[in-house]
């Protein structure tokens, strides 16, 4: 992206710090950045475009590199961190109708972390797992996930990042490598059921 795109980019965020996002206008964007409408549309069609872009840069900076089990809490904790550190500009958009596509960034930018954190728990438990239970634990995780953001957002971004990271962790390590072992052991008693019916038949 050019240095036009990333002025617009600055402006939306500096105005997100002063006004709802309801409230932000093209118009506006282009007085804070200082570029004709024309310019404004030559990179983005619409200022919610413009923030979807910044966030989605934020988001990628803070956990670039995260991307095993081993190191994802602190992909996390920067993210808290980011949402914290711009705490004006995300309950700005949290508290006005664009509050789902906020939402929707986050889980867009912590999936891939969890998902790699899930197959790192599948390594090591050497687990006998499908894709249907793949998909079920990183939608299950997913939504504790949402669910931590949206309490942090709620009271206010006040709570201490580490501290939700650190606990996240644990929890979420001790049930899917909970989980993956009851899962074998349901599966081995059904699979030795079997067998022993078999053989009486």
């Amino acid at each position: 992206m050019s240095d036009t795109a990333a002025r617009i980019r600055e402006a939306m965020m500096s105005l997100l710090e002063r006004h709802s996002m309801d409230d932000i206008t093209v118009r506006m964007i282009c007085g804070e950045a200082g570029i004709s409408r024309q310019t404004f549309y030559n990179y983005y069609y619409s200022a919610e475009e413009a923030l979807d872009e910044a966030w989605r840069i934020d988001f990628f900076r803070a956990v670039e590199g995260r991307d095993t089990w081993r190191d994802w809490a602190e992909g996390f904790r920067r993210t808290l961190e980011l949402l914290s550190g711009r705490r004006r500009a995300v309950l700005h958009v949290y508290r006005s109708s664009r509050r789902t596509e906020l939402m929707r960034i986050i889980r867009k930018h912590a999936k891939p972390l969890v998902k790699r954190g899930i197959a790192d728990c599948v390594a090591l438990k050497n687990a006998d797992v499908t894709e249907r239970d793949r998909k079920f634990l990183l939608d299950y995780t997913m939504s504790a996930l949402t669910g931590i953001v949206k309490r942090f957002i709620e009271g206010g971004l006040k709570e201490d990042p580490a501290y939700l990271a650190e606990m996240t962790d644990a929890v979420m390590r001790y049930y899917i490598r909970q989980s993956l072992e009851l899962l074998r052991e349901i599966r081995q008693g059904v699979r030795e059921r079997g067998l022993e019916r078999g053989k009486r038949e």
